[in-house]
């Protein structure tokens, strides 16, 4: 009995530890369903709206190397802008909506009422991906 109980406890050790082994995770696939030209005519004019041009492709490789933060970090660091695309985003097969603002800032929202905010940041990786076309931040 004695030897059973270890030979279980063995094989639920090891079936943990495989279990635990880092597997790569699929990334993350997304397909812009709209995209369109946005502009807050009330707030101050920025100067990076005569620039900034965005493409669906443009988008896609902004949610694949932006950073995703908090929202305290993103109200500590982020910058406004008067202008933005946003649209429709396929995020592995469930459609949320998005926007990306001149300021090298992003959002991703789920729900009728786009509630459900996540927070995207253009630092290091996005920077090298955008160049000079989109502004981008040095995280803490």
């Amino acid at each position: 009995m004695k030897k059973l109980l270890i030979v279980l406890m063995t094989m639920s050790a090891l079936v943990a530890l495989v279990g635990c082994s880092s597997v790569p995770s699929k990334p993350v696939q997304y397909r812009v369903m709209t995209m369109k030209w946005g502009q807050n005519q009330q707030a101050a004019p920025d100067p990076r709206c005569q620039s900034f041009r965005f493409s669906p492709a443009d988008v896609v490789n902004f949610f694949e190397h932006a950073q995703g933060v908090s929202p305290k970090l993103f109200r500590k660091v982020a910058q406004n802008s008067s202008c933005n695309y946003h649209g429709l985003l396929m995020v592995d097969g469930d459609i949320q909506q998005w926007m990306v603002t001149a300021a090298g800032v992003g959002y991703l929202s789920r729900g009728i009422k786009g509630t459900e905010n996540r927070h995207f940041i253009c630092s290091d990786s996005c920077a090298k991906v955008f160049g000079n076309r989109l502004h981008h931040y040095q995280l803490p």
